[in-house]
């Protein structure tokens, strides 16, 4: 009795109208991450301070920015060589200081 209230429950379950919803919002979720990328790009490049390379103090490391694009910038650190990757819709959340070159 009680599995045939369960089935009867799953069965009555509209499974399409679930699947379409959840691709609608997948689809959202991936409009969005592309937005933010996007508009942070813009933001980046509209900075007529930073640019390639220009020297720069991110989180207290000395470096130079390599390149960018649409979803990261690269900078060179100065003490190892090493190349840090910031993605670029979380370049607004560091602390960054332009070095003046001497």
């Amino acid at each position: 009795m009680g599995s045939e209230i369960l089935l009867n429950t799953v069965q009555t379950i509209p499974w399409v109208i679930l699947l379409q919803l959840s691709v609608v919002v997948i689809i959202g979720l991936m409009l969005n991450k592309l937005y933010v990328n996007i508009t942070s790009y813009f933001m980046f490049r509209s900075n007529t301070d930073i640019g390639i390379n220009v020297k720069v103090k991110i989180n207290g490391k000395c470096g130079y920015i390599e390149k960018y694009n649409w979803r990261f910038i690269y900078i060179k650190l100065e003490e190892n060589g090493n190349v840090l990757i910031i993605p670029i819709s979380r370049w607004v959340l560091q602390s960054w200081e332009i070095c003046k070159i001497k």
